[in-house]
């Protein structure tokens, strides 16, 4: 399925509750891009600013779906953004387990971006991680 990316995560908040990350990568301009990606708990895909798809695929515990994300580099440079929440607690969208990333880009079938090599993974302070829950049936406050 993925011809070079890795799973990774950042250790110091793959298992504590409500956890969020940003992923960055810039590319130049290449023609048609795809990203292949999986991920766990949620994710949304940034080119440019500009909001293109969230996932991902739904799939049973320790397992994970590859989704496939046309994305539309059309500068001369693309700053490529992945999301990820990692709620790490029960409930009835989402298993406990912890949170991580698997991407590439591809472009006209070549790797030219990968987890494990040229994505840069950040903490952002502007999320308060302690908030409350709604119920064990929801996952936490959005502040």
């Amino acid at each position: 399925m993925f011809k070079k990316a890795l799973a990774i995560t950042i250790p110091e908040i793959a298992n504590i509750p409500n956890s969020f990350a940003t992923f960055h990568v810039t590319l130049k301009k290449q023609g048609e891009c795809k990203l292949h990606i999986c991920a766990h708990s949620f994710y949304q895909v940034y080119v440019n600013k500009k909001f293109v798809a969230f996932g991902p695929a739904r799939t049973a515990k320790k397992y994970a779906r590859m989704d496939v994300i046309s994305l539309p580099c059309i500068e001369n440079e693309n700053e490529i953004t992945i999301a990820l929440t990692g709620y790490n607690c029960r409930c009835l969208s989402t298993v406990l387990q912890p949170m991580f990333l698997q991407a590439e880009i591809l472009a006209n079938g070549n790797v030219i971006a990968y987890t494990g090599k040229d994505f840069s993974a950040y903490i952002p302070l502007c999320k308060e991680q302690k908030t409350e829950r709604y119920s064990w049936q929801r996952h936490y406050t959005e502040i």
